[in-house]
C-alpha cells in the first residue's frame, strides 16, 4: 500500500497531528481512503493562530517553540475555537476527527510504580488496574478508588508504612524485584475488594530504559547490586507465563524502541490470547514511526500522547471515542483533575455516550489497532 503523504505536519494548535496519526490508522484497519484533517477543519481564528505559531511543514518549529509553550497554547485556542463556535470541546474534537459514537473510557489507573517511575527495584515501570466491566466510567473510578484503598493496606503489611508512598504519577512503589511480585499483589486487591473478572491488569514495561545499547541486552536488575541481563528473545517466554497466570489486558512497551523483531514476535505471540500490545516509545505519536509499525506489525495499539501534540486530554478521549484512557493513580489533583471533567462529561452526554472500548467488551482478537490516550 502506497504510504500516503500528510500535508502541513505541524499544526500545534486544535489536534490535528494526533487526529491524523488516528486517521493513518484506520487508513489500514478498514482500507479507507486517506483523508488526512487539514488546517481548513479549523475555525479561521484557530487556523490563524497555526500559521503564524508554528509555520506549516517546519519540524523544526517545535524545538525553538518548546513542548511546555506550545500545548499552553493549543489548550488555549482549543478553549477559544469552541467557545466561537457555541459547542464543548469534545463535540468540537469528535466533528473534526469524524467520530460519530461518543465513548467513555475504561481508565487504566496505574497504582503500582517501578522502572524509572519510582525508587524501588522493580523493572516494571507501570502495573495498572483496568475496570472493564464497570457500567460507567463514574462507576469504574469508584472500583478502582475502592481496590486503590485496600492496595495501600496490602502494602503496608506486607512491607511497612515505608512502602506506601507514591511514585510518579501516584502509584505505590513496594520493594519488589521480581516482575510476578506486584501482580500477585494486585490479584490479591481486586479479589479482596470483591471485583474479580470485572478488573483486569495493563503493564507497561518501558523497556527501553532497560537496554543496554552495548551489548544490545536487557538489564532486569538494573538497580540490584547482581545483574541480570537478558537478550532479546527471553522476555517474550517471560511475558507469556505472566498472560497465562494473571487477568492481563494488554502489554505496553515489552521491548526498546528500536527492537521490532522482538516487539513483533510478542505481538503475535499474544494475538491469539487477545492482548494487545501497545506502542508508546515505539511510536511517540509520530506518523513516521506509526507507519513503520504497520508495515512491520511490530504492535497493534497505540498511545496517543497529548503532551506530545497538544490538548485537553478528558475532551479528547471522549470526543475520539478511544475507549481506553491511561489515567495515573485515582488521586492527587492533578490525576483526578481528568477524571472528574470525564464524569462530568458522561452525565451531561447521557444516552448519547457508552462505555468502555467495545474490543475488550466483546473479548474480539487484537490483530488489529486500538487506541490509547
Amino acid at each position: 500500500m502506497r504510504r500516503p503523504h500528510v500535508k502541513g505536519a505541524i499544526p500545534c494548535c486544535c489536534l490535528i497531528w494526533g487526529l491524523n496519526c488516528l486517521c493513518l490508522i484506520n487508513v489500514k484497519r478498514n482500507g479507507s481512503k486517506w483523508r488526512p484533517i487539514e488546517r481548513e477543519s479549523l475555525l479561521p481564528s484557530s487556523t490563524g493562530i497555526c500559521q503564524v505559531y508554528v509555520r506549516p511543514g517546519r519540524n523544526g518549529e517545535k524545538t525553538k517553540r518548546g513542548a511546555n509553550a506550545i500545548l499552553d497554547v493549543s489548550m488555549a485556542v482549543c478553549r477559544a475555537a469552541v467557545a466561537e463556535k457555541g459547542i464543548p470541546l469534545y463535540r468540537y474534537i469528535a466533528e473534526i476527527s469524524r467520530n460519530k459514537q461518543f465513548r467513555a473510557p475504561v481508565p487504566c489507573f496505574n497504582v503500582i510504580n517501578g522502572d524509572q517511575h519510582a525508587d524501588n527495584k522493580l523493572p516494571l515501570q507501570e502495573c495498572m488496574i483496568c475496570p472493564i466491566g464497570a457500567p460507567s466510567f463514574t462507576e469504574a473510578v469508584r472500583m478502582g478508588a475502592e481496590i486503590y484503598v485496600i492496595l495501600k493496606g496490602i502494602v503496608k503489611s506486607r512491607f511497612g508504612l515505608d512502602a506506601t508512598n507514591v511514585g510518579d504519577e501516584g502509584g505505590f512503589a513496594p520493594p519488589c524485584v521480581e516482575i510476578m511480585e506486584p501482580l500477585e499483589i494486585l490479584v490479591e486487591a481486586i479479589e479482596k475488594a470483591g471485583y474479580t473478572g470485572k478488573v483486569k491488569i495493563g503493564v507497561d514495561s518501558a523497556a527501553s530504559e532497560l537496554f543496554d545499547e552495548k551489548d544490545k541486552m536487557y538489564e532486569l536488575g538494573f538497580k540490584c547490586e547482581a545483574r541480570k541481563k537478558v537478550t532479546g528473545e527471553q522476555p517474550k517466554a517471560k511475558y507469556i507465563e505472566m498472560t497465562e497466570k494473571y487477568p492481563i489486558l494488554f502489554l505496553e512497551d515489552p521491548c526498546d524502541e528500536d527492537d521490532f523483531d522482538n516487539f513483533h514476535a510478542i505481538t503475535e505471540a499474544l494475538i491469539p490470547r487477545n492482548i494487545p500490545v501497545v506502542g508508546d516509545d515505539l511510536l511517540f505519536t509520530n506518523l513516521d514511526r506509526i507507519w513503520m509499525a504497520l508495515e512491520k506489525k511490530t504492535c497493534n495499539s497505540l498511545l496517543l500522547k497529548v503532551n506530545q501534540i497538544g490538548s485537553v486530554i478528558a475532551d479528547l478521549v471522549v470526543g475520539l471515542g478511544t475507549g481506553q484512557i491511561k489515567s495515573g493513580a485515582p488521586c492527587r489533583g492533578e490525576r483526578t483533575a481528568k477524571n472528574n471533567q470525564i464524569m462530568r462529561i458522561e452525565e451531561e452526554l447521557g444516552k448519547e455516550c457508552v462505555y468502555g472500548s467495545p474490543t475488550w467488551k466483546r473479548n474480539q482478537p487484537h490483530s488489529d489497532v486500538s487506541f490509547y490516550i
